[in-house]
Order: C-alpha cells, then structure tokens, then sequence
C-alpha cells in the first residue's frame, strides 16, 4: 500500500496488445555507457514490454481520484505470475500511476494488492503474499463480502 497511488475498484473491458517502452538513458551513466555499446555492436538496447489491459472504474477505495476508462499495465516478463484479466471481470487493485510518455494515462499493478470480484461480491485475492503480515491480511479479507475488504483497506490506510 506504501507503493501506490490509489486503489480502485474496476471492471475489465478487453486487453489491448502489448507495447515496448525505449528506456531514457543519459550519456556518462552506466545505462547510457551500455547502451552505446550495445549500438556499437549492432545490438538494440533493451526495451521492456508491457502486457495492457483497459478498465473502467467502478470505484475509488482510497488515494488519488481516477475515473472512467484507462489502461492498467504490467511487465510482459511477468506473464504468467501476474494477474491473468478477461473481458468483465470485477477486480480490486492497487495501481501506481505510469512513468514516461509511453505509459502516460496507463497505471501499473501487480498481483500483490489485486482481489478478483467473484460471485457478484465477494472477493480472493490474486496473491496470498509472503510476509506474514501480508498473509493475515489475506486470510481476514479472502473470501470475505467486497465491502468488508474496502473497510478493511481504508482502516489500513488511515492507519
């Protein structure tokens, strides 16, 4: 919770195709030193990928306002680990706004903070978490009603 912007509830219109980002190297860093030698050896600099989902807001839990439709994204590299979305999904996630002029409007998440919105109102958690903090949290709000993981949510962050 420490990490994001906001937490929101939303339903999930479509994933969008995926993108690749060119990361911002300055000249002189380490970054910018590896990508001029990777140039000089014919080779393209690393470009991260992003797997894209659209969504719309249902509702925000906490945090700054966000409304109507935008993309929620992740790292391609994590397919598979993280949150798997379809079309009309109900899902409870904590997102960050996006960095940089290729993610502008996007926000990103992740499986740790995502509940998926089963059987109209309840609610289970993407990830159990590892820490046992994180785990008791999970085990008071899996399978608990929407409106008792949003109560839990804003006790957490008023707190």
């Amino acid at each position: 919770m420490d990490h994001t912007d906001t937490f929101i509830v939303a339903e999930v219109i479509q994933q969008l195709p995926d993108f690749s980002v060119d990361l911002i190297t300055e000249p002189g860093t380490p970054e910018g030193n590896l990508a001029e030698k990777l140039k000089d050896s014919g080779l393209e600099p690393y470009k991260p990928m992003f797997t894209s989902f659209q969504v719309n807001v249902d509702q925000v839990v906490t945090g700054e306002e966000v409304e109507g439709t935008f993309n929620l994204i992740y790292d391609s590299e994590f397919k598979g680990i993280e949150p798997e979305l379809k079309p009309g999904m109900k899902i409870v996630a904590a997102i960050k706004k996006g960095v940089g002029e290729e993610q502008k409007g996007s926000y990103s998440f992740t499986r740790y903070g995502t509940y998926y919105v089963v059987d109209g109102d309840y609610v289970l958690s993407a990830f159990q978490g590892q820490s046992e903090e994180m785990k008791a949290f999970s085990r008071d709000t899996n399978g608990y009603k929407l409106n008792h993981l949003i109560a839990e949510i804003k006790e957490l962050k008023e707190n």
